[in-house]
């Protein structure tokens, strides 16, 4: 009996969608700061065949500007600390008529209008709109200018040359003992670092309007960041900001970092690993992994966007793609599928970083983090040939795997992506390996078991690895190889290029 009251909800739910309207003159509006807006907010709620929905709640949120304004007074409280949320429910007409309100500072900002009935909560939803206002400051409000240290440029890791900024009204008069506020980019990798302190990330000015920040440090990240120093004018009810600007750059002046390389857990998660591939500023990332049932699988992020300037955190999309098996490949059946989650990789320094996961798991989004640091396995060794690191592939014509090719000390440590007999992503390590003649190197190739990838705690106990063949590389220059492998009884002969991306 549940189970049919339940699917009936659900069938009800999807026929009781509708239309949320804002009436006309509620949006757009524009009014002084604390001064109420001259249209009150009201909205008209209809299901899905055009009809007035009575008895119904219709609520309107907006973060840090509104509030109700002097003299009105309604169902409404404060969420998250910021964000003002009022409750009306909808009258005879389908209309919910919320009370006065007015903008607590000067700014342009977006307020969000949602209905649902409550007596089926998460179930029947009529939909939502938005509302754009506008709050004028009460004056021409001060001006904040940033008067030495802008636009700098300084290496990583080193502090930034004092900043200096000055607050004065219209007619330049200095504002003295006022107070103004600063924030970095981020406090995480890339941007601004500042020097911990018990108090508030504040500093006054002095009888000439002036004031000096404190010391900022350049984070981790190469490229062109802003914080910016803010402050309140109490007469104009606005804020007014001052971007602050510098440029960092690595120990040579450059705006490049090396991030290619072989990535991991650590020796307490031994036994899965990330290969980063990079061509300027673009990464090629995949995850060598495990799936639910321990099998070797991987995932690939082909592309992304740094959030703050290279270096800093690089996110990007997830793909899970399906192939045919390595030892008959069949570039026609290779399908990248349909994007698996988001992926950010978050380098903390040129050693350390942090990879998050919001993966789709089928019936669930599964989100996870894992600390990951540069795997070192060079062994010091003469090679006869160098600079050969990078993401290969068959060309165009065998689209869909790869070889993963990382150099430390004249060491090779190769991962193969690939396809097993079902035509599911698997992979193949070649972690030893010695050159044995110019340009050829050769090795044994290994498999891996081991935990889910997704577990937030990974038993590397729980790793095997098992030899299933051997290897043989082949360089014709840095840019042209050839890969004989024998794997089980299996044996592939792959013409390999650079792969660009």
């Amino acid at each position: 009996m549940r189970r049919f009251l339940l699917l009936l909800l659900t069938a009800f739910s999807l026929s009781a969608q509708g239309t949320v309207t804002p009436l006309p003159g509620v949006t757009p509006q524009r009014a002084l700061a604390l001064s109420a807006f001259a249209t009150p907010v009201a909205v008209e709620v209809h299901d899905d065949q055009g009809r007035p929905v009575p008895g119904v709640m219709a609520y309107l949120s907006e973060a840090g500007h509104l509030q109700l304004a002097p003299g009105a007074s309604g169902d409404c409280w404060i969420d998250f600390m910021i964000v003002l949320v009022c409750r009306v429910a909808t009258d005879a007409q389908g209309v919910a008529r919320f009370p006065a309100l007015v903008s607590r500072y000067a700014d342009t900002f977006t307020a969000r209008v949602t209905a649902t009935n409550d007596a089926y909560p998460n179930t029947i939803r009529y939909g939502e709109t938005t509302l754009q206002f506008t709050a004028d400051p009460l004056q021409t409000p001060a001006r904040l200018v940033v008067i030495s240290g802008n636009d700098q440029a300084a290496v990583i890791g080193t502090a930034l040359a004092p900043i200096g900024v000055r607050l004065e009204d219209v007619d330049g008069r200095p504002r003295s003992h006022a107070r103004l506020w600063y924030s970095p980019s981020t406090y995480g990798a890339g941007g601004f670092q500042l020097p911990e302190s018990p108090g508030p990330a504040e500093v006054t000015t002095d009888e000439n309007g002036r004031a000096t920040l404190p010391t900022f440090v350049v984070g981790w990240g190469v490229g062109v960041y802003e914080a910016q120093v803010r402050y309140f004018d109490p007469q104009a009810a606005a804020y007014v900001e001052a971007p602050i600007r510098y440029t960092a750059t690595n120990a040579r002046g450059g705006l490049t970092l090396s991030l290619g390389d072989l990535w991991w857990g650590g020796l307490s998660e031994s036994g899965w690993g990330m290969t980063v591939a990079q061509h300027g500023d673009r990464l090629f990332n995949v995850w060598f992994v495990y799936d639910d049932l321990n099998r070797p699988t991987w995932f690939v992020q082909s592309s992304g966007q740094w959030s703050q300037g290279l270096g800093s955190t690089f996110h990007g999309p997830l793909y899970w793609p399906r192939g045919s098996p390595w030892f008959a490949y069949d570039a026609s059946r290779f399908a990248v599928g349909a994007q698996k989650g988001t992926a950010s990789v978050s380098f903390r320094g040129p050693e350390e970083g942090w990879v998050s996961f919001h993966a789709d798991q089928g019936a669930s989004i599964v989100t996870f983090n894992k600390p990951v640091a540069r795997q070192q396995f060079g062994r010091g060794v003469a090679a006869p040939i160098q600079g050969v690191g990078d993401l290969w592939w068959g060309g165009a014509s065998q689209n869909g795997w790869g070889l993963a090719i990382h150099e430390q000390e004249g060491t090779l440590f190769i991962v193969w992506f690939t396809y097993d007999a079902e035509g599911l992503p698997t992979w193949f390590v070649m972690p030893g390996g010695a050159w044995t003649e110019v340009g050829a190197y050769a090795g044994s190739v290994y498999r891996t078991t081991g935990p889910s990838w997704t577990l937030q705690s990974f038993d590397a106990s729980q790793v095997q690895v098992s030899p299933v063949g051997a290897f043989e590389l082949r360089f014709a220059s840095t840019q042209k190889a050839r890969m004989d492998v024998t794997i089980e009884g299996r044996s592939v002969s792959l013409d390999l290029v650079r792969q660009p991306y």
